[in-house]
């Protein structure tokens, strides 16, 4: 696609974004993150998580307005068209999407039970809002695992079923994103029980809305629009087609180098590890040994023992949410754009709110050196990241071009070792493309599209 045109649809995205409603009755301007030089509060972030088809936690102390928040983004964005699951004990998450057929049920003369079984309309539903997460039991929290990850298994009369929710987008890939709310007290997950793990790793972003506190003109609007304690329930027009949409558009906004370069020292950076005894030199199968085994470790003192790397979800998620900030930030400055690549910065950006809560962050390290605060850590290790990709840029681009050309010497390959070590893998494929076709920067696009069947990476070049 030709660039003028690629710049027209992206402007096209913008126009939809800046449509959409805003919220009614949830109040805070408090910034959360700088996007491309504009201030995203958490209604943005929300919007963000939604549009780029990511699972959401909001999290904070009680009476916060965390269930007003989840209840606007139904009405406000999908005109009370979702699935509500209030969390308790005793609850059948099955039951939301599963009725018998009366007549069937006590008509038949033979058969069985589940021939009587069928879908209710919420499986087409595109949001699942599920409130107070941890008000019911770990066991009872697994019910929703399935929901996350966008299916649920059907027993009826044609067997055991994988029925996907909410609405297709193209062959296996359907919108459907969960939101969730939990109550949290002195940084611990309060309720009945804590958040599973697993659950917390599907939660692609987690929003600790005591982190941006309203301010005084905020509360003032609050006290205004105050006519009941409940939470306030109102009907809006359906948007739910537009917000697919703009997801279809959303999901493939492209990365620039840098922007690949950050999420790969993300996932494979953060994972070097220089101890003598270990020899795969990846932290990954060594990670209950982190930190005791760093200690005397030069790396220790700069955070390294303290960081795991990301896992792969997280890595999607990353991404995913680097391109819906990006898309909502642009659209908010109400101007035309003339850069849609999501360069590095976005990328670090979308990882300051992903990584918080992905237990990535050693948690005596966060406990004794940022106030048991996991946003505060994270701050920490995105300004030590950016310090370092800005200080390698220019090594890393006069690298490229020797690869680029096909003159890749192995005294520029030595140069990368420990958290860049795969850089050099990077670099070695883009060479040897470049020893087979030539220079890469020469070619047409017919030719550079022979050449990525072959070599991937080189689509990165382009």
């Amino acid at each position: 696609m030709k660039a003028t045109e690629e710049l027209k649809e992206y402007n096209g995205i913008l126009d939809n974004v800046r449509k959409l409603p805003k919220t009614s009755f949830y109040h805070n301007s408090t910034p959360v993150i700088n996007v491309s030089g504009e201030n995203l509060i958490v209604w943005d972030v929300l919007t963000a998580s939604l549009i780029g088809n990511l699972n959401a936690l909001v999290i904070g102390e009680r009476g916060e307005g965390k269930t007003q928040l989840l209840n606007e983004l139904r009405n406000v964005f999908f005109g009370g068209n979702a699935t509500y699951i209030r969390m308790r004990d005793n609850i059948r998450t099955k039951d939301l999407y599963e009725v018998y057929d009366l007549g069937k049920l006590f008509g038949r003369k033979e058969g069985k039970v589940t021939d009587a079984k069928e879908l209710t309309g919420a499986t087409r539903n595109a949001l699942t809002i599920i409130d107070e997460i941890n008000r019911a039991h770990e066991k009872v929290q697994n019910q929703v695992f399935d929901i996350y990850d966008g299916y649920i298994i059907f027993e009826g009369k044609n067997g055991t079923e994988k029925i996907n929710l909410g609405i297709k987008v193209e062959d296996d890939l359907f919108f459907h994103s969960a939101v969730a709310s939990a109550n949290v007290g002195g940084n611990r997950y309060t309720g009945i029980s804590p958040i599973d793990p697993a659950l917390l790793d599907r939660s692609h972003l987690i929003l600790n809305i005591d982190n941006y506190a309203t301010n005084t003109l905020d509360n003032i609007l609050i006290i205004d629009d105050t006519k009941t304690t409940k939470i306030v329930d109102h009907q809006n027009s359906d948007h739910t087609a537009k917000i697919v949409d703009i997801y279809k558009q959303v999901k493939d906004v492209k990365l620039t180098l840098d922007g690949l370069t950050a999420l790969l020292y993300l996932k494979k950076g953060l994972d070097n590890c220089i101890n003598p005894e270990n020899p795969t030199k990846s932290k990954l199968p060594i990670l209950a040994s982190i930190p005791d085994i760093c200690e005397g470790c030069r790396e220790l003192g700069e955070g390294c023992g303290y960081i795991r790397p990301i896992s792969v979800r997280t890595e999607k998620a990353v991404l995913l949410l680097a391109k819906s900030l990006k898309v909502v930030a642009d659209a908010k400055s109400g101007e035309k754009v003339s850069k849609i690549r999501v360069n590095y910065q976005d990328v670090l950006s979308a990882f300051t709110l992903v990584g918080p809560y992905s237990d990535i962050l050693d948690e005596r390290w966060v406990n004794e050196q940022f106030l048991r605060n996991q946003h505060f850590a994270i701050n920490t290790v995105v300004n030590k990241i950016s310090g370092e990709l800005r200080s390698f840029s220019s090594v890393l681009q006069k690298s490229l071009n020797e690869s680029v050309e096909g003159k890749l010497s192995n005294a520029t390959r030595q140069k990368f070792s420990g958290r860049w070590g795969w850089y050099s893998d990077f670099l070695v494929s883009v060479n040897d493309a470049s020893r087979k076709y030539g220079n890469l920067r020469k070619l047409n696009d017919t030719k550079l599209e022979e050449v990525v069947k072959e070599y991937p990476v080189v689509k990165w070049l382009r």
